[in-house]
This record gives C-alpha cells, structure tokens and sequence, in this order.
C-alpha cells in the first residue's frame, strides 16, 4: 500500500531524504503546481509527499490512473483540513471513499486505528492499494 504523506512520530528523521527532484517521485508527474516535493525513503518503501498550489487535477489524474489500472484508491483525511479545504476535496476526492478523523492528539488511538482497518477492509484494500491522507 502507498501512502503519500509523512507521519512524523512513525519515522526516524534518518530515513527521510529532502529532494525537489519529481522524476524520484513513485509516479510521473510533471505538473507546474508542484513546488517542491519531500521523498520519504524506508527499508521496505518509500513515498513522496507533494507540496504546492493547485494540486487537485494532479492528484486526481493520478487517482483516476491507478483505478483505472485496477487498484483500489481511498482517502483518509483530518477533519480540519477537510472543513477549512471543502472545495480542494470536493474536486480532488469526489467519487472516492473517504474517511474523515477528527483533528489532533486524541485521533492518534486505537479505536481510530480500528476505524481505518474497518474502512479500509469495507473498501477491499489490499496490498496493492493506494492510501492518500490529507
């Protein structure tokens, strides 16, 4: 599963490599809306994280790409963001499931972590799947 967004507390600062190169990125991309990227590299995987205005119709064409290709593409997102963000979600995730979590520390829980597996496994996630959190 790819993950494009960095989780800060999960990762050593170690394992993250700073490049404003896109072609390093997991998909091709070349979009004048990114402004730069931050590439984060693990053992087992490695995942960009796009930063830049306008990004919806990238994001989207890269959405729409891998369902397309077969893979099942979901969305979890913090409630802020999505509350303060509507019409970049409305146009980026319209037509995808979506998972909203309410903001902050008290997200960061089991019974949360559970509503992801709960939401993921509803959505037939499986490892091939492409997990976008905003």
């Amino acid at each position: 599963m790819w993950i494009p967004m960095l989780m800060p507390s999960l990762l050593n600062p170690s394992q993250i490599r700073r490049t404003d190169l896109i072609t390093q990125l997991r998909f091709s991309m070349h979009s004048p809306e990114i402004q730069s990227s931050l590439q984060v590299e693990l053992t087992r995987a490695s995942y960009p994280i796009l930063i830049g205005h306008n990004l919806e119709s990238s994001i989207r064409d890269f959405m729409e790409t891998k369902r397309a290709q077969g893979h099942t593409v979901c969305v979890v997102a913090d409630m802020g963001f999505s509350e303060e963000q509507g019409a970049f979600m409305e146009a980026t995730f319209e037509g995808y499931p979506i998972l909203t979590l309410p903001s902050g520390e008290t997200t960061k829980d089991a019974i949360y972590l559970e509503r992801i597996y709960t939401f993921l496994a509803e959505n037939k996630m499986d490892r091939s799947g492409y997990l976008l959190a905003v």
